[in-house]
């Protein structure tokens, strides 16, 4: 049997499950429903029930091989950068931003899973991983695309956008600040323009 409540930690509501794994052993998940508490109990309700009815209908599989959140998030990481990463080539300066809205949408499906993933102690390593991975193939197809004539301080620019996109996703995650997915990613598609733009004409470099 599968049962459930509304818990609140830093103003905001979680969905606490409980339920029985295959060897009968009661397990409880913490998921993070992403909404504040005031305003937002319906919503919450809402949440809480449909995690319920998710962990009833697959209650024999709702991460009953799994110990603990860790154990999940290893496998989600896993599963994340096969996803973003596997046969995924950027070869110009073009397929930047269809590579942010591949990301988005991949995010935006697994959502729930993420919030698992940045509940966890390891979530930092991760993005910076991640964001590395990110800078890399940025980097590389930004500093070869022959339209790209000014590439002073290139690598770190990059280098300083992957990781401020990056600390955006942990801050979204963390519910730190008023701001959606949707903006998070249309504030690296735009600098993705702007930069594609300024750097298309070289720049005269003032010496002291």
């Amino acid at each position: 049997m599968v049962s459930g409540h509304l818990s609140e930690k830093k103003g905001h509501y979680y969905a606490v499950i409980t339920y029985k794994d295959g060897l009968g052993n009661r397990k409880t998940k913490w998921i993070a429903t992403g909404l504040p508490v005031k305003g937002n109990k319906k919503r919450a309700e809402a949440f809480l029930n449909e995690q319920k009815l998710k962990a009833d209908i697959n209650r024999s599989t709702f991460y009953s091989h799994y110990d603990d959140v860790r154990h999940v998030a290893e496998d989600i990481k896993a599963e994340t950068l096969k996803a973003f990463f596997e046969n995924k080539t950027i070869s110009n300066v073009h397929d930047i931003e269809p590579f942010f809205d591949e990301i988005y949408a991949y995010i935006k499906k697994n959502d729930s899973f993420f919030r698992l993933i940045f509940i966890s102690d390891e979530v930092t390593n991760f993005v910076r991983h991640l964001g590395n991975i990110c800078k890399g193939r940025i980097y590389e197809a930004v500093n070869k695309d022959d339209s790209i004539r000014d590439k002073h301080l290139l690598e770190l620019e990059v280098s300083a956008f992957s990781d401020g996109i990056a600390m955006q996703f942990i801050r979204y995650y963390h519910n730190d600040y008023n701001v959606t997915l949707e903006e998070i990613i249309e504030c690296g598609k735009l600098w993705c323009r702007t930069m594609i733009e300024r750097r298309s004409e070289k720049t005269v470099m003032l010496k002291e």
